[in-house]
Protein backbone atom coordinates (compact mmCIF):
# COMPACT_ATOMS: atom_id res chain seq x y z
CA UNK A 1 0.00 0.00 0.00
CA UNK A 2 1.72 3.45 -0.78
CA UNK A 3 1.91 5.86 1.76
CA UNK A 4 0.64 8.39 -0.23
CA UNK A 5 -0.74 9.53 -3.30
CA UNK A 6 1.45 9.84 -6.72
CA UNK A 7 3.17 12.80 -8.62
CA UNK A 8 0.16 14.33 -10.76
CA UNK A 9 -1.40 17.95 -12.11
CA UNK A 10 -4.72 18.79 -12.12
CA UNK A 11 -6.38 17.18 -9.26
CA UNK A 12 -9.12 18.66 -7.22
CA UNK A 13 -7.94 18.82 -3.14
CA UNK A 14 -10.88 19.93 -0.84
CA UNK A 15 -11.11 20.46 2.89
CA UNK A 16 -13.73 18.64 5.48
CA UNK A 17 -13.55 21.21 8.10
CA UNK A 18 -15.57 19.16 10.32
CA UNK A 19 -12.60 16.52 10.57
CA UNK A 20 -9.98 19.14 9.80
CA UNK A 21 -9.06 16.77 6.81
CA UNK A 22 -8.28 17.53 3.22
CA UNK A 23 -9.68 15.18 0.13
CA UNK A 24 -7.79 14.53 -3.15
CA UNK A 25 -9.39 13.05 -6.16
CA UNK A 26 -8.00 11.72 -9.51
CA UNK A 27 -5.19 14.03 -11.54
CA UNK A 28 -2.79 13.49 -14.66
CA UNK A 29 0.65 11.89 -14.29
CA UNK A 30 1.03 12.34 -17.76
CA UNK A 31 1.13 9.21 -19.40
CA UNK A 32 -2.15 7.98 -17.55
CA UNK A 33 -5.27 9.53 -16.04
CA UNK A 34 -6.33 8.71 -12.23
CA UNK A 35 -9.33 7.64 -10.03
CA UNK A 36 -8.00 7.41 -6.61
CA UNK A 37 -9.25 9.25 -3.28
CA UNK A 38 -6.88 10.02 -0.87
CA UNK A 39 -7.33 11.74 2.64
CA UNK A 40 -4.85 13.92 4.85
CA UNK A 41 -5.08 14.40 8.43
CA UNK A 42 -4.17 18.24 8.91
CA UNK A 43 -3.52 16.46 12.69
CA UNK A 44 -1.33 13.52 11.88
CA UNK A 45 0.17 14.67 8.85
CA UNK A 46 -0.88 11.15 6.90
CA UNK A 47 -2.41 10.09 4.24
CA UNK A 48 -4.58 7.93 3.78
CA UNK A 49 -6.28 6.04 0.24
CA UNK A 50 -9.95 5.31 0.67
CA UNK A 51 -10.70 1.76 -0.93
CA UNK A 52 -14.24 2.34 -2.67
CA UNK A 53 -16.77 -0.71 -2.57
CA UNK A 54 -18.84 -0.74 -6.00
CA UNK A 55 -18.34 1.70 -8.91
CA UNK A 56 -15.57 3.40 -9.00
CA UNK A 57 -16.10 6.22 -11.57
CA UNK A 58 -14.31 7.05 -14.40
CA UNK A 59 -10.57 8.59 -14.26
CA UNK A 60 -10.70 12.41 -15.31
CA UNK A 61 -8.65 15.39 -14.67
CA UNK A 62 -9.43 19.58 -14.87
CA UNK A 63 -12.31 18.33 -12.64
CA UNK A 64 -13.71 20.32 -9.69
CA UNK A 65 -14.96 18.88 -6.64
CA UNK A 66 -16.73 20.43 -3.08
CA UNK A 67 -17.67 19.05 0.24
CA UNK A 68 -20.94 19.18 1.50
CA UNK A 69 -20.83 20.41 4.75
CA UNK A 70 -24.50 19.29 5.72
CA UNK A 71 -24.93 15.62 4.36
CA UNK A 72 -20.83 14.97 4.59
CA UNK A 73 -20.59 14.18 1.17
CA UNK A 74 -17.89 14.64 -1.30
CA UNK A 75 -18.65 15.54 -4.68
CA UNK A 76 -17.10 15.59 -7.99
CA UNK A 77 -17.74 16.95 -11.33
CA UNK A 78 -17.15 17.01 -15.09
CA UNK A 79 -13.71 17.50 -15.78
CA UNK A 80 -11.78 15.69 -18.81
CA UNK A 81 -12.06 13.08 -21.07
CA UNK A 82 -15.28 15.53 -22.01
CA UNK A 83 -17.50 14.48 -18.92
CA UNK A 84 -20.24 16.15 -17.18
CA UNK A 85 -21.51 13.76 -14.72
CA UNK A 86 -22.28 15.47 -10.93
CA UNK A 87 -20.96 11.72 -8.50
CA UNK A 88 -20.85 11.80 -4.86
CA UNK A 89 -18.64 9.80 -2.32
CA UNK A 90 -20.21 8.37 1.05
CA UNK A 91 -17.16 8.30 3.33
CA UNK A 92 -19.30 6.39 5.88
CA UNK A 93 -20.48 3.49 3.64
CA UNK A 94 -16.88 4.07 1.15
CA UNK A 95 -19.19 4.05 -2.04
CA UNK A 96 -19.44 6.63 -5.34
CA UNK A 97 -23.33 7.34 -6.38
CA UNK A 98 -23.99 8.72 -9.79
CA UNK A 99 -26.24 12.15 -8.59
CA UNK A 100 -26.84 13.91 -12.16
CA UNK A 101 -25.59 11.89 -15.47
CA UNK A 102 -24.98 15.09 -17.37
CA UNK A 103 -26.03 18.53 -18.83
CA UNK A 104 -24.78 19.45 -21.75
CA UNK A 105 -24.67 23.24 -20.71
CA UNK A 106 -22.50 22.00 -17.72
CA UNK A 107 -19.83 19.92 -19.25
CA UNK A 108 -17.07 22.20 -17.66
CA UNK A 109 -13.07 21.45 -17.31
CA UNK A 110 -10.88 24.33 -15.64
CA UNK A 111 -13.66 25.23 -13.63
CA UNK A 112 -14.39 25.65 -9.68
CA UNK A 113 -17.06 24.25 -7.86
CA UNK A 114 -18.05 25.48 -3.80
CA UNK A 115 -20.98 24.03 -1.79
CA UNK A 116 -23.28 26.87 -0.36
CA UNK A 117 -24.55 26.48 3.05
CA UNK A 118 -26.79 29.04 3.07
CA UNK A 119 -28.70 27.81 -0.15
CA UNK A 120 -27.70 24.06 0.31
CA UNK A 121 -26.71 24.34 -3.28
CA UNK A 122 -23.62 23.41 -5.02
CA UNK A 123 -22.18 26.87 -7.35
CA UNK A 124 -20.05 25.85 -10.25
CA UNK A 125 -18.07 29.23 -11.50
CA UNK A 126 -16.84 29.63 -15.44
CA UNK A 127 -14.77 27.07 -17.04
CA UNK A 128 -14.57 25.93 -20.48
CA UNK A 129 -17.29 23.88 -21.98
CA UNK A 130 -16.89 20.70 -23.84
CA UNK A 131 -20.28 20.69 -25.78
CA UNK A 132 -21.77 24.40 -26.15
CA UNK A 133 -21.22 27.99 -26.10
CA UNK A 134 -18.34 30.14 -27.92
CA UNK A 135 -16.17 29.09 -30.45
CA UNK A 136 -13.22 28.43 -28.14
CA UNK A 137 -15.53 26.79 -25.28
CA UNK A 138 -14.80 29.30 -22.49
CA UNK A 139 -18.21 30.17 -20.48
CA UNK A 140 -18.79 33.70 -18.36
CA UNK A 141 -21.89 31.33 -16.70
CA UNK A 142 -22.79 30.33 -13.32
CA UNK A 143 -24.63 27.32 -12.13
CA UNK A 144 -26.37 25.73 -9.31
CA UNK A 145 -27.09 22.30 -8.14
CA UNK A 146 -29.68 22.09 -6.12
CA UNK A 147 -30.59 18.90 -3.95
CA UNK A 148 -34.22 19.74 -2.97
CA UNK A 149 -36.24 16.13 -4.45
CA UNK A 150 -38.82 18.87 -5.82
CA UNK A 151 -36.32 20.96 -7.96
CA UNK A 152 -33.18 18.62 -8.00
CA UNK A 153 -30.93 19.48 -10.89
CA UNK A 154 -28.80 22.39 -12.39
CA UNK A 155 -29.75 25.60 -13.03
CA UNK A 156 -28.38 28.78 -14.56
CA UNK A 157 -27.92 31.59 -12.37
CA UNK A 158 -28.50 34.64 -13.79
CA UNK A 159 -26.48 37.67 -13.08
CA UNK A 160 -26.45 41.21 -14.41
CA UNK A 161 -22.88 41.68 -14.74
CA UNK A 162 -20.81 38.48 -16.83
CA UNK A 163 -17.22 38.40 -15.81
CA UNK A 164 -14.83 37.73 -18.60
CA UNK A 165 -15.14 34.30 -19.76
CA UNK A 166 -11.80 31.73 -18.65
CA UNK A 167 -10.46 28.66 -17.05
CA UNK A 168 -7.64 27.16 -15.19
CA UNK A 169 -8.26 30.35 -12.56
CA UNK A 170 -8.10 30.71 -8.90
CA UNK A 171 -10.66 31.12 -6.86
CA UNK A 172 -11.87 31.78 -3.08
CA UNK A 173 -15.61 31.81 -1.22
CA UNK A 174 -16.56 33.28 1.34
CA UNK A 175 -19.10 30.99 2.84
CA UNK A 176 -20.78 33.55 5.18
CA UNK A 177 -21.64 35.66 2.12
CA UNK A 178 -21.98 33.47 -0.74
CA UNK A 179 -19.58 35.29 -2.74
CA UNK A 180 -17.34 33.60 -5.48
CA UNK A 181 -13.65 35.68 -5.92
CA UNK A 182 -11.33 34.51 -9.14
CA UNK A 183 -8.87 35.50 -10.32
CA UNK A 184 -6.64 35.59 -13.60
CA UNK A 185 -7.00 32.37 -15.37
CA UNK A 186 -6.94 31.73 -19.22
CA UNK A 187 -9.54 33.28 -21.85
CA UNK A 188 -9.95 32.68 -25.13
CA UNK A 189 -7.26 34.64 -26.40
CA UNK A 190 -4.83 35.72 -22.93
CA UNK A 191 -4.33 35.29 -19.58
CA UNK A 192 -6.23 37.06 -17.58
CA UNK A 193 -5.01 39.33 -14.66
CA UNK A 194 -8.56 40.84 -13.27
CA UNK A 195 -9.81 39.92 -9.97
CA UNK A 196 -14.16 39.68 -9.53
Amino acid sequence: MPTGPSARSMPCFELNPSQSRLILYGGNTGTSLLNDLWTFSISSSQWTQEIPTGTLISTRYSHACAYNTQNGLFYVHGGLSNLNDLWNYDFGVKQWSLVDSGNANVGLYGHQMKYSQSLDSLLILLGRNINVGTSSGYTQEIYRYTFAQSSAGWTLVQTTVKPPARNFYATGFNTATGEFFAFGGYGATKLLSTCL
